[in-house]
Parts: C-alpha cells; sequence; structure tokens
C-alpha cells in the first residue's frame, strides 16, 4: 500500500469513527433527551459522510494508479 492510500485509509476510519459518533448523538438527541444540538450533530453526519466519501474517491484514485503504473512497468 502506497502513502496515498495508507493516508485515506487512516482518513476513512477516522471518519467512519466520527460518523458513528455524531449518529449516536442525533439519536440521543432525537429520542432521549431532545437538545438544541440535533441540527448540529445532524450537520455532523452529513460532514462525516462527504469526508468518507472523499477519503475513498482517493483510495481508490491511489489504487488505479497503482495498477496503471504496474502494468506500464510489466
Amino acid at each position: 500500500m502506497n502513502a496515498a492510500m495508507s493516508i485515506a485509509a487512516a482518513g476513512l476510519r477516522a471518519s467512519a469513527a466520527r460518523f458513528a459518533t455524531d449518529a449516536a448523538k442525533v439519536v440521543k438527541d432525537a429520542t432521549i433527551a431532545p437538545s438544541d444540538n440535533l441540527a448540529t450533530d445532524l450537520a455532523g453526519t452529513t460532514t462525516d459522510s462527504l469526508a468518507f466519501k472523499a477519503n475513498l474517491a482517493v483510495f481508490k484514485l491511489a489504487d488505479k494508479t497503482m495498477g496503471t503504473l504496474l502494468d506500464m512497468m510489466a
């Protein structure tokens, strides 16, 4: 795995963890203890989702680039 893929993988793990945390907060805000933070926590899940998608795109591009490079060298 190259550096770009390693960084993207770390970003995937981090954004997935943040999403899980924010999603739990949304559920808590909406059901258990209603609060004014619901909108903030919902925005957080959206941001986390976008970050995950961006890191996934980087990972896929790095993988494709590595595959192309290996094909050229073969």
